[in-house]
């Protein structure tokens, strides 16, 4: 870390610095979120997969508000497909979803999350993952209510980023699907879609 020592000789760690925790926090997350389906714990992962959703939302501000780059600003989107590449891989490992439907859209996930060069597609299946997870969640009698709270928080702190950045990324990465569009084929993160 880049952090800056104080006269009493202490290490103060920047915004950077925290936003680089966080997202680091979520890609160990990943395989604790597996162990976790996989032990037919779905409460206990829905509480961790909630909060590598709030460290999401805290490492991206933090990291907007810092007065330099972050050093994990390109593991940002590859921690939140490796957090639905783990709940995938437990969803199999537990028998919720048979292993010949999640073993291709897990592994697709993953796999775009190393090449990562046109995120459209692997966010797809990263949405396919989640909403698998939360119909099991729901359909097994567990707290449906926690995600729901999770989101509508989450949303409401960031309704104008929501509108700004993400929404017309999503419409964005629909319309890469489509025959005939292109999106420029780069290293993305989410924020760059608003250029």
């Amino acid at each position: 870390m880049d952090g800056k020592v104080s006269h009493s000789g202490a290490i103060s760690i920047d915004r950077a610095d925290l936003a680089d925790l966080l997202t680091f926090s979520r890609l160990l997350a990943a395989p604790l979120v597996a162990w976790l389906t996989t032990t037919r714990s779905l409460n206990t992962t829905m509480v961790v997969v909630g909060l590598a959703w709030c460290s999401d939302f805290f490492d991206g501000r933090l990291a907007r508000s810092a007065r330099r780059k972050t050093r994990l600003k390109e593991w940002d989107l590859r921690a939140d497909l490796w957090l639905a590449t783990g709940l995938g891989v437990g969803m199999g490992l537990a028998g919720y979803v048979s292993w010949w439907v999640i073993a291709p859209i897990a592994g697709f996930v993953f796999v775009g999350s190393l090449l990562l060069t046109n995120p459209s597609t692997t966010m797809v299946g990263l949405a396919v993952l989640y909403v698998m997870f939360l119909w099991n969640l729901v359909s097994r009698g567990g707290w449906w209510w926690l995600p729901a709270l999770y989101l509508l928080v989450l949303l409401i702190a960031d309704w104008e980023r929501f509108r700004e950045v993400i929404l017309p990324a999503l419409w964005r990465s629909l319309a890469a699907l489509v025959p005939g569009e292109r999106l420029r084929l780069r290293s993305m993160v989410l924020d760059d879609w608003a250029d």
